[in-house]
Parts: C-alpha cells; sequence; structure tokens
C-alpha cells in the first residue's frame, strides 16, 4: 500500500474512533443539560415578499438547565396541504447557561400561505422555562406578484340594448340596436393595481373613443361597462387596451373583437299577378288579382303599384300596411294590348332579400311588330362624355308586323327612363328613334336603354345596356387679374378663364358693374373656348363711384353647373386735385393798363385727373383769360395772363379750375397806383441834406409814437377797439360763408358775339364778358355772381392781425423799440392798405395808426401810417 494511503486510513480511523467515544456514554459522565427555543427571540423574515424567494428563520437557543448540551434545530416550511417545500438544520453545543443565534434559510418559496415548524433534538430541556419551547409553529405569506389583464375574449360580452339602455331580450345583436359592452379586467395577483382602460369601437366611420380610470384590487375581477351607440348591419370592431401597466406579461395588455350585426327583423313579400279568363285580344277589357304575402318577422308598410302596356297608364298606387303572416290583394283592370303588365313594391323601406317585389304580364296579339334592322343596337354618340354632356342615343327598327306602330326610345341610368320622340312607324317601314341622357357623376356608366310601343309587339332584343365612361366636369376658372381706372380711358378689366382638358366649350358671358346690388351690362359676348388658359382685356366705360366689377360666365348646353359670378372692387383712389392762387403777380404791384401774369397752380394727390381749363376771373365775372391745361398728373403751375390790369386799388381775381368738377381759388392784388410818381423819383439825386432830414422826421416819429402812447387812449379805449375788432371779425366770417357760392356756381357756355368762340361762365353772372380769342367784350344777363371774398387762408392771416394789434396795444408804456435805419412803410386813407414789399393787401382800421405791421404773404414787418 502506498504510504500516503496508509497515512489516510489512519487519520480517518482515528476520527471514527472519536466518533464512537463521543457517542458512547462515559462511566462516571456528568450529566447532560437541557437546550431550549426561546421563543420571543424567534423572527421571520422574507414574510410578504413578492413572488418566488427564501425565508429566513431567526432564534435564539439557551441552554436552560445549567450542564453543557448538544442539540440539533431543525425548520420545515409546508402548504397549507401540508406539502414539504423547504427545510434546513443546524447543529449546537451549549456550555452550562449559554446561548447561541441561529438563522436558516429556507429557499425557493412560491407565493402562497405556508406553515412553519421549528423543532429541536438531542439534549432537549425536560423542564421548560417560562418562554422557552422544544417546537414552535408559525406561518408565512409570499405574495403573488402584479398580474393585471383582459380577460378572454370568451368572457367579453355584448348585449343589444335600446336606447335608453334597457335589453331587448333578443339573443343576438340587429340593425338598429344599441349596444352595452362588457369586458371584465382580471387581477390574479397580490397587489392592487390603479390605472385606465381605452376601448375604441367603430363601425362604417362612426368611432367611438373611451377612456376610463380603474383602482384595482389584489385578487379581484373588475367588469368595464360601455355603451355603445346605435349600430348597423356589418362587422362591429372592439378594441380594448390597458395603460399604466408594467406586470412582465403584455399579451393580455391589449386585445380586439369583431362582432357581426346582423340585419333588423325584416318583412318577407311575395308580390304575384294572375290573370282572370283567356287570354284577351287587342281592346278587350281584362281583369286581373294582384296578391302580397308578409312571410317574415316584420309587419310592412309602404306603398304599392301596376303600370299597364302602354307603360304610361297607372292601373293601381296604394298605400298599405300588412301585418307577419298576413295578405292582402287588389282587384286590376286593365284594356288587352300587346306589351307588359308591370306591378311592384316601391323601393324605401327595406325587407328581406328573399322577398319577390314584382309581377308581371305579357299580352300577345295581332298588332305592329317591332324588330331591330341594319344589325346592330342601339348607337351612342357624343363622347368622350364629360360630367354634364349629353349622351345621344339612336337606333334604326322596322315594323314587320300587321298595323301600323308607333314606338319611342327610353334610356335609364339610376333614376327614371328618360324618353325620346314618339315616332310613327307604318307596316313594313324601318325609321330611327333617337333620345338623350345627361352625364351627372364621372366613371362608369351602364346605361339601359329599351324600345316602347303602346300598340305593337316589341321585339327582345331591342333593349340591354350600353357601358360609356366620362370623365370629370370640364373644370372652369374664371379670375379678375387687374382693375384699372383712370379719369378718361375709364375702366379696363385684365381677366383670364382656364378650362380644363375636353373639347372646346360655348360661353355666354356678360361683364359690367355691380353698383349697390344692381348690375349695370357693359359687355356682353359669346365665347368659344378651347382647353387651356386664354387671357383677355375688357374696356368697361367711365364709371366714378364706388362699385364692383362682376364676370358673369355661363355654360351653353353643357356642364351641370349653371353660371360662375366673379367680381372685384374698383379701385378706389381717384383725382385728388387743390387749387392755389399765386398772391404774387407778375409784377408784384401792376400798373393800370399795364400786361400782368398770375400763377395758378393745380396739385393732384392720386391718380392722373382728366383734362381740365383754367380761368382767371375777375370780380364782375370777366374772364381774362383761358388755359387748356390737359391732365394733371401731379402738380402743374399755370400763368395766366391779363392784357390790360383793370383800375382801382384792389384787385380780386378768381382762378377756377373746371375739369367736369370745378375748384376756385381767390386773392385780392393790389395794384400800384402811384407807379409814375415813383418812377419820377427814382431818377431824381437825393441830396444829403434831404436824407438827414427824413431820418430826423423819421426819428421824431418814432419818438412821439413812443412817447405819445396816451393817443392809443386808456384801458378803456383799447377795450372799445377790441370789441369793434371782434365784430369786425364776425362780419368777416359771414363774409367767408356766403363766398362758397363762387365755387359752386354752375356753368353755362355762351357764344362769343364777335368770333363765335364758345365760353363757360357761371349761371348767375350778369355784366361785360371778354373773350380770350379776340379780346372783344359783350355784356351777358341774368347770371348773378357773389362778389369773392379774401380766400380762407388770408382771412385767418388778418384775424392773426388783429390779434398782433391787441398785442401792441397792451405793451407797457416805456418799451423802447430799436429803430432801423430805412424802416418800410405803407400808407392809405382807408382801412385796407397794401403791403411795400409784395402786392398783398391787409387791412389795418386808421384808429389804429401808426402801428408795427406784417403782411400775412410774405411776412415783411412794416409801419402803416395814415396818408
Amino acid at each position: 500500500m502506498p504510504k500516503g494511503l496508509m497515512g489516510q486510513s489512519l487519520t480517518l480511523a482515528v476520527v471514527f474512533g472519536l466518533l464512537l467515544m463521543s457517542l458512547a456514554p462515559a462511566a462516571n459522565a456528568e450529566p447532560a443539560g437541557g437546550i431550549a427555543i426561546n421563543i420571543s427571540s424567534v423572527v421571520i423574515e422574507g414574510d410578504s415578499g413578492i413572488g418566488v424567494g427564501s425565508i429566513w428563520i431567526n432564534l435564539s437557543l439557551e441552554e436552560v438547565d445549567d450542564n453543557a448540551a448538544n442539540a440539533s434545530l431543525s425548520a420545515v416550511i409546508t402548504t397549507s396541504e401540508g406539502v414539504i417545500m423547504a427545510s434546513a438544520s443546524e447543529a449546537v453545543q451549549l456550555s452550562a447557561s449559554g446561548n447561541q443565534a441561529i438563522s436558516l434559510e429556507l429557499t425557493g418559496i412560491q407565493p402562497g400561505q405556508h406553515q412553519i415548524n421549528l423543532s429541536l433534538s438531542g439534549d432537549i430541556s425536560q423542564s421548560l422555562p417560562v418562554g422557552y419551547a422544544n417546537f414552535w409553529n408559525g406561518s408565512s405569506n409570499r405574495l403573488r406578484p402584479l398580474d393585471v389583464g383582459l380577460a378572454s375574449l370568451a368572457q367579453w360580452l355584448a348585449e343589444p340594448v335600446n336606447d335608453s339602455q334597457v335589453d331587448t331580450g333578443n339573443s343576438s345583436i340587429r340593425d338598429g340596436d344599441w349596444v352595452r359592452l362588457t369586458i371584465p379586467i382580471v387581477n390574479a395577483g397580490d397587489i392592487g393595481w390603479n390605472g385606465s382602460i381605452r376601448v375604441i369601437s367603430s363601425q362604417q366611420n362612426v368611432i367611438l373613443d373611451v377612456n376610463q380610470s380603474i383602482n384595482l384590487s389584489a385578487d379581484s375581477t373588475f367588469d368595464v361597462i360601455i355603451q355603445l351607440p346605435q349600430v348597423s348591419e356589418g362587422l362591429l370592431v372592439v378594441q380594448a387596451s390597458l395603460s399604466n401597466l408594467s406586470d412582465g406579461d403584455s399579451s393580455d395588455d391589449s386585445n380586439n373583437l369583431s362582432y357581426s350585426i346582423l340585419a333588423p327583423p325584416l318583412a318577407e313579400l311575395q308580390l304575384s299577378l294572375t290573370g282572370l279568363g283567356e287570354e284577351p285580344d287587342l281592346g278587350d277589357n281584362f281583369q286581373f288579382t294582384l296578391l302580397l304575402v308578409n312571410q317574415g318577422e316584420a309587419d310592412w308598410s309602404g306603398n304599392i303599384g301596376c303600370i299597364a302596356a302602354d307603360e304610361e297608364t297607372v292601373l293601381l298606387f296604394a298605400s298599405t300596411s300588412i301585418a307577419i303572416s298576413t295578405n292582402q290583394s287588389w282587384n286590376i283592370s286593365t284594356e288587352a294590348r300587346p306589351g307588359e303588365i308591370f306591378c311592384a313594391i316601391e323601393e324605401g323601406v327595406r325587407v328581406s332579400t328573399s322577398s319577390n317585389l314584382n309581377a308581371s304580364h305579357s299580352f300577345t296579339m295581332t298588332a305592329g311588330n317591332l324588330i331591330l334592322t341594319g344589325g346592330q343596337g342601339v348607337s351612342l354618340s357624343g363622347g368622350p362624355w364629360h360630367v354634364g354632356d349629353e349622351v345621344l342615343a339612336s337606333i334604326l327598327i322596322h315594323n314587320n308586323g300587321d298595323a301600323d306602330s308607333t314606338a319611342s326610345l327610353w334610356l335609364k341610368e339610376d333614376g327614371g327612363w328618360s324618353k325620346g320622340e314618339v315616332v310613327s312607324i307604318p307596316l313594313g317601314s324601318s325609321l330611327e328613334l333617337t333620345s338623350s341622357h345627361l352625364v351627372q357623376t364621372n366613371g362608369s356608366h351602364n346605361i339601359s336603354w329599351k324600345v316602347s310601343s303602346s300598340d305593337s309587339l316589341v321585339s327582345s332584343d331591342l333593349s340591354g345596356i350600353e357601358n360609356i365612361d366620362s370623365e370629370t366636369e370640364q373644370g372652369l376658372n374664371i379670375e379678375i387679374e387687374a382693375i384699372t381706372w383712370d379719369a378718361v380711358e375709364g375702366i379696363e378689366a385684365t381677366w383670364s378663364i382656364e378650362m380644363d382638358d375636353g373639347p372646346s366649350r360655348l360661353l355666354d358671358i356678360s361683364i359690367g358693374l355691380l353698383v349697390q346690388g344692381q348690375r349695370d351690362e357693359r359687355l356682353v359676348m359669346q365665347l368659344e373656348l378651347q382647353a387651356g388658359r386664354r387671357n383677355l382685356q375688357s374696356d368697361l366705360g367711365l364709371f366714378d363711384g364706388s362699385a364692383l366689377v362682376y364676370i358673369d360666365v355661363d355654360r351653353i348646353d353643357w356642364g351641370l353647373e349653371n353660371s360662375q359670378v366673379i367680381t372685384l372692387a374698383l379701385p378706389s383712389q381717384r383725382p385728388e386735385l387743390e387749387l392755389t392762387i399765386n398772391p404774387l403777380s407778375t409784377p408784384k404791384r401792376p400798373e393800370n393798363g399795364g400786361e400782368v401774369s398770375i400763377f395758378c397752380t393745380i396739385s393732384n394727390a392720386g391718380v392722373q385727373s382728366k383734362e381740365g381749363m383754367m380761368l382767371l376771373i375777375g370780380s364782375d365775372g370777366t374772364v381774362f383769360d383761358e388755359v387748356n391745361v390737359g391732365r394733371v398728373e401731379t402738380s402743374k403751375e399755370v400763368e395766366l395772363t391779363i392784357d390790360s390790369w383793370p383800375a382801382g386799388d384792389d384787385v380780386p381775381l378768381t382762378c377756377r379750375w373746371n375739369d367736369g368738377n370745378i375748384l376756385t381759388s381767390s386773392n385780392t392784388f393790389l395794384s400800384d397806383m402811384d407807379a409814375v410818381s415813383s418812377q419820377q423819383s427814382s431818377t431824381e439825386l437825393l441830396p444829403f441834406m434831404a436824407i438827414g432830414t427824413g431820418l430826423a422826421i423819421a426819428l421824431g416819429a418814432a419818438l412821439v409814437i413812443r412817447l405819445g402812447s396816451s393817443w392809443y387812449g386808456d384801458s378803456e379805449q383799447r377795450t372799445e377797439r377790441k370789441i369793434k375788432r371782434e365784430r369786425e371779425r364776425e362780419e368777416r366770417l359771414a363774409e367767408r360763408e356766403k363766398s362758397s357760392a363762387l365755387a359752386s356756381d354752375e356753368k353755362r357756355e355762351i357764344t362769343c358775339t364777335s368770333c363765335q368762340q364758345g365760353l363757360k361762365v357761371p349761371s348767375s353772372y350778369s355784366g361785360s364778358v371778354s373773350c380770350p380769342s379776340c379780346k372783344h367784350q359783350f355784356k351777358v344777363e341774368s347770371i348773378t355772381l357773389p362778389t369773392p371774398v379774401l380766400a380762407e387762408k388770408e382771412l385767418d392771416e388778418e384775424l392773426d392781425l388783429d390779434d398782433e394789434l391787441d398785442f401792441f396795444d397792451d405793451e407797457v408804456e416805456d418799451e423802447v423799440i430799436e429803430e432801423v435805419d430805412e424802416e418800410l412803410s405803407s400808407s392809405s386813407s382807408e382801412d385796407i392798405l397794401g403791403c411795400p414789399t409784395c402786392s398783398a393787401k391787409l387791412r389795418v382800421p386808421l384808429e389804429q395808426r401808426p402801428a408795427t405791421a406784417r403782411c400775412p404773404a410774405c411776412k415783411t414787418e412794416f409801419r402803416a401810417l395814415i396818408s
């Protein structure tokens, strides 16, 4: 034996011997102690855990008999039925009064309620103190994990109810029912769940989408009840899904189910027509019995009717009701002639597909006999067709019977028959029958046709069905691209019309203005339009107000839409003219009898104006000059000439613009009455002494003005002067209101008595008129023209001057005014005086002079003196 093996054998023998010695009772050995379980120390861990797991048993073993002891602790866990699931044990050796903490793990414990048994073997105490035991029994519970899902489809329940959600009592869901849907949700775990369910039902585009919150406790089932809307025959699809769920098994989180909705209870009708007696001859009166039987599941009410063989005469039309398993009959009488008597139940109320809804009887007798000739059936023309086109049908037939015949060609698609013209066909003759049918939808069409005759037999091949295809209606698009307005050229509309692919078409077109809802038709035309786009321009003439341009397009014998109308508003911008007369003439201070130029400006803030005339008119209505200005786009300054300046200090002139509307602007010009004397004095040399004397006089006058402030009067006098000026202001404002007569006065045309030149003068004018062509002056009667007053701007400036004079009156008496070496001045013997710089005039009352005045036109300050 090898040495290693011998050593191992020796070791095993020694160990085995020691074990035997320990088990054999020793002679004279001390008695063994006792070990017990401290009951209060038992603690179970893993209890109420979720799913498969371990349970730990923690406890304390103690020696309670005051001697050393050995023992073994055994733990067993079993199901409620006693089946062992797991076990564990541990041996302990304790000294006298010793203790030891023990922890045993029981693994692989399935969810459920289980029993735990603890027991001691070996040196166990026979006299147990209170709170100690040699065995212990307890329970443990492992929880099942969350397991929520929809119940199987077999547990879903769909019940028929009425609109009040009351059970119908039917075993199946039928057309017209409402549905109560019950979907169970099952929680097979020991964990509660909060979530929601979404249910979607759909049928024939009717969709119901419902979300419902759910609070589902452990180990329970909850029925979700959904009220579905009214259903119809066909397939009802229901989808359900759970939300906010994660239980490790998603296979039962959603499902869907399809229900077959059956037809509603229907009547099953059987209609029959039975002749009474033998087959009649042509023209005989013949009796029939019409019988209606209801073999279905529901009562029926509706209309029933019969048509004679001529396909026009109504033999019967009645409204009736028939209960389940009952019948009703009618007696019908008609004249016998070739053709078929046809009876039918009016479509509308649904009945079973097993119903027989019509009945007929055919007459055969001596009469005309219509057959097909030409070797073909009906011929269709007019294609390719679009919606709105007519299908033209024709057929050639021959009468080979025993008498003359009448017949017509009938066409039908979905609605009633379209009847062609009734044609007389002599015996042995062949003639063509025609008819037409309007295409109302695109796609494929099955057009039924037949030859109808009230006095002849008709061959079976004189009827049939023809198939045609049609395109959508040719689209027609009209667009107004632009509208221009011109004072002279009028209104021009730029528009386009576009038609889809297809044959050319005829259109009636009306174009005009829509004024306050009323049409003012300006243009009418008939247009043959090819497929594609066509651009057009239309001149609509003159119109100054607000309106809409309309274009009305009517289709001629094609299309379903009768007309199309589009509108677009006229441009709102118009000429905005303003007329101003320049207060400065050329020369500035005209001389009596001299040639003078007056400048008037016509401004336009809008679009280009009409052609207009500019006239220069005196206060007595004399037309001094007239200029054809033409059209005004932005601004034009017009020079008007007076060949001989009128006499007088003040010459009121009015510039008048006339382009159909009248504008005026007036100004009063100051004449140079001292022109001759001033010319003479200007040629002389002034001696220095005279200059000095003049300066001394001027300085003395200024000193007198300042020192003689009492000349203006005290405060009471100044108050009186202010009151007087206020009164004068009111008078001038009244004159301003009266001056509107000049601007609004209507014109009339007169003829020059010398050269026959046409002139326009105000209708209220009476006095002399100067012809601008030949300069001849002549009188006109029965015309009154109000004297023009100052323009509003000038009146305002004059009023401003009064305010300045008030200011001068209120100045402190000791104020020093620095005099200019060459002070400007102007003098007159009346309240009106002229500006020494320009030709403008202003009013300075005599009682206020001498005073400093400011020209309202050029703003020059000067001394106003008394001459």
